[in-house]
């Protein structure tokens, strides 16, 4: 018998190390007692010991030959493993339940085997994986609010600590499954589904962060589908909540600005001009370095034949992506316009409109070749 090469042995002690971490860090007592009393008994009793540590051993050593073939590339022969390992835990229905004295390393395993599904293309399968994760989780979470109310006291002791850090690790599981959902809907152009899934995450949210980008994702889909009022209601909300949401106000400009273009006879026409241009600010604020923010600034400026500014803004996208070719047409675009202005005479047309409110983001002008 060959013996192992060096690579087999450090992936194997990879998945060792992943195995151990799993249950230090979620601090779980795997109970073997139920999966034993549901092994056929034989005509002489089995030591109910052995058993469990028998099915305890066939339990790590599925996990990890299903991390080491996920690492490998074999996505089969780890969907098989991980669901090995499942079924270990799971019910006469084949699924694992608070009944199955389902718990975080559960919702772990069935976050695993969707990964492994979905990168096989057995999308419906692995939607079904990452569905059963989310709903264990939020089982196993409410389970644990009613035992301990771990979420509105401070640890006073290790035990406690350890609880609690259980509980989080139990959290980032449940937010990996909502998530994963959402990307697989995503994929498959299912807004409505996808939407309905950041409602479930913005449920779950325990902060103002995490609020507000899920806010912001169902603005983002609402915007997709033309939603226009919703969108701007909703990314509102995500900005009135954390004013630093990771493109909260370019997304929130982009609205109005399509609000805009989509209804030329608008009343309040101004006012809308004015929130797109504040958002667009705000936005340029937290995130300087954006050449497209820069472009779609100065799309809006010059729309509003606010040359001078619309050509600072195209200049500054130019000066941090020079082959932006939307950027240099449209600034080619605005000085031909501002050219045939000036011939004709109409200097006043050209003074600028909109001043932003700050000036932070405005760079060097670029030479233009």
């Amino acid at each position: 018998q060959l013996a192992p090469t060096r690579a087999t042995l450090t992936t194997t002690s990879m998945s060792r190390a992943v195995l151990a971490a799993l249950f230090l860090v979620m601090s779980l007592t795997i109970d073997f007692s139920d999966a034993a009393n549901k092994v056929k008994k034989p005509r002489r009793k089995p030591d109910q010991e052995s058993t469990m540590q028998a099915l305890e051993k066939a339990f790590q050593e599925n996990y990890m030959k299903a991390q080491t073939l996920s690492q490998q590339g074999d996505l089969q022969g780890a969907a098989s493993a991980y669901k090995k390992c499942i079924d270990q835990f799971a019910g006469e229905d084949g699924t694992i339940t608070m009944e199955d004295n389902g718990n975080g390393l559960h919702v772990h395993l069935y976050n695993q085997y969707g990964e492994v599904l979905q990168g096989m293309g057995e999308l419906d399968e692995a939607e079904d994986a990452f569905e059963q994760a989310a709903e264990l989780a939020e089982a196993v979470l409410k389970s644990s609010v009613d035992a301990d109310g771990l979420d509105t006291k401070t640890p006073t002791n290790e035990q406690e600590a350890k609880a609690q850090a259980r509980r989080i690790q139990e959290r980032k599981e449940q937010m990996r499954a909502y998530r994963s959902l959402a990307s697989l809907q995503s994929q498959q152009e299912r807004i409505d589904d996808t939407i309905e899934t950041f409602k479930r995450i913005r449920s779950a949210a325990r902060n103002e962060n995490e609020e507000a980008d899920a806010y912001k994702e169902i603005g983002i889909l609402y915007l997709r589908t033309g939603n226009l009022n919703a969108a701007i209601q909703t990314l509102e909300e995500a900005v009135a909540i954390d004013p630093e949401v990771r493109k909260g106000h370019s997304n929130l400009a982009i609205a109005y600005t399509r609000m805009l273009e989509d209804n030329p006879n608008l009343e309040n026409q101004q006012e809308y001009i004015k929130k797109a241009l504040i958002n667009f600010d705000l936005a340029l604020e937290l995130d300087p370095e954006s050449a497209s923010l820069h472009t779609n600034y100065g799309i809006l400026l010059a729309q509003n034949e606010d040359w001078h500014f619309a050509k600072m803004a195209f200049r500054e996208a130019l000066r941090i992506d020079p082959k932006n070719k939307l950027a240099k047409q449209n600034l080619n675009d605005v000085e031909m316009l501002v050219g045939q202005a000036s011939n004709m005479g109409a200097a006043s047309d050209l003074q600028p409109r909109h001043r932003p409110l700050m000036k932070r983001h405005i760079g060097p002008t670029p030479k233009i070749h």
